[in-house]
């Protein structure tokens, strides 16, 4: 796959529609088995071309930069070279636009409160157009799953 293609393309998307949204958590499970299989390929199959990263309220990445763009694709191989890197679902609901998660990255130890947004392309393909990342705290394994 060409991910700078996906970069550049400039998709309108609908953000929802209930008659017609998929299982956001079924979504949720297939990008977190790429996340989790290492595949940038398969990682940016998931993602909009013009998905927006906030960090506690605040824009960190906005992939329509080219710039932040490439720092995206930085974060995921940078976390994958983290020791026993995986991430694991602690909590998950689904919402009406997407989901809500608490993860366990147990490459960082840490507990990470994510919600994920998804919206509907041009071509009616479902990927996530915003990455809302809360509370992240220290997890340790005696701590209950």
């Amino acid at each position: 796959m060409d991910l700078s293609a996906r970069k550049t393309t400039n998709h309108s998307f609908t953000i929802m529609d209930s008659s017609l949204s998929p299982s956001f958590k079924a979504l949720y499970e297939q990008y977190l088995a790429q996340f989790n299989g290492h595949s940038i390929e398969g990682v940016v199959a998931s993602l909009s071309p013009s998905l927006k990263i906030f960090v506690r309220g605040k824009l960190a990445i906005d992939a329509q930069n080219p710039k932040d763009f490439e720092q995206l694709k930085r974060n995921y191989q940078e976390h994958w070279e983290v020791p026993n890197v995986r991430v694991e679902i602690h909590e998950i609901k689904e919402v009406e636009d997407g989901v809500e998660t608490k993860l366990i990255d147990f490459g960082r130890m840490q507990l990470i409160e994510v919600r994920y947004v998804y919206g509907r392309n041009e071509d009616g393909e479902w990927l996530q157009v915003r990455h809302e990342i809360g509370q992240v705290t220290s997890w340790e394994k005696k701590d209950a799953l």
